[in-house]
């Protein structure tokens, strides 16, 4: 039988000759890249991203550019550039650019990924749309103020436009500049003393629901799961995430108990 470390002719392999040995550095730098990924992961699931804004809002897609940046791109370096043969001081040097490479690279994924985080979800035009901390920071917004307006996280708000004539000529100003009016930070208050609006629009659904066995079966099923969730007076709402949709059921209160997705997306 022919050693697969070893060619036909007997000589070392590409393996053995190139790959293997440095495959304990490359073991090692995914080890450390790992319990990066992990502390990174736990920010963007539940402090980020949380709860629906991880599927439906950006948390996918930001945990892609941190592995990509923390699990690939690092210990490849370190599997191309490795070389166990050199001079101690040249592996030294190799593995200092490569962990400033790295660094670089995670540095700008974890701006990217903070930089789009929700900070609220806006309620404007029938349905809940995000408010991003890159939209915030442009408008010079303060994001301790918008937090305070609801006691979940991201905050659930209102958006109150003007009913002047000037008002609304602002808003629209605004909006041409690229700030459309469920983003911008002058206009959200707090949810919960305009909740009438969400029931108005809440009730959308429930005829849905006598309509629609798919979204019957959905909203019967959720239900079942929170029996402490009190139906009649649950308000349902729609939200309109960057990369998809959901209903959220929020509580008498204004808070979110709960969302329903996976039978939504054809009909939001």
């Amino acid at each position: 039988m022919t050693d697969t470390a070893t060619t036909f002719d007997g000589t070392p392999s590409r393996w053995r000759t190139l790959l293997r040995p440095r495959l304990p550095a490359v073991l090692i730098h995914l080890g450390i890249s790992g319990a990066i990924f992990v502390v990174l992961m736990a920010l963007i699931v539940f402090v980020w991203y949380p709860g629906p804004f991880f599927a439906h809002d950006g948390g996918w897609r930001g945990t892609l550019i941190v592995v990509a940046v923390d699990l690939v791109l690092g210990p490849t370096l370190t599997l191309v550039v490795f070389d166990p043969h050199k001079a101690r001081w040249k592996t030294v040097l190799d593995l200092t650019v490569i962990g400033l490479i790295q660094a670089a690279a995670l540095a700008w994924g974890i701006h990217t990924v903070e930089d789009q985080r929700p900070l609220a979800a806006a309620w404007y035009n029938g349905a809940f749309h995000p408010v991003t901390a890159d939209l915030v920071r442009r408008q010079g917004g303060d994001a301790d103020r918008i937090a305070s307006l609801h006691e979940q996280h991201p905050a659930l708000v209102y958006v109150q436009v003007p009913a002047d004539p000037a008002g609304r000529e602002a808003v629209e100003r605004r909006w041409g500049e690229g700030f459309a009016p469920q983003t911008q930070v002058e206009l959200l208050v707090p949810l919960a003393p305009n909740l009438d609006a969400l029931r108005a629009e809440g009730e959308l659904f429930r005829r849905l629901a006598a309509a629609d066995p798919r979204f019957r079966e959905a909203l019967d099923a959720f239900f079942l799961a929170h029996p402490g969730v009190d139906r009649e007076r649950a308000v349902l709402a729609a939200f309109y995430g960057r990369y998809g949709n959901a209903v959220f059921v929020l509580d008498p209160q204004g808070r979110r108990v709960g969302v329903i997705d996976d039978a939504f997306e054809g009909i939001l």
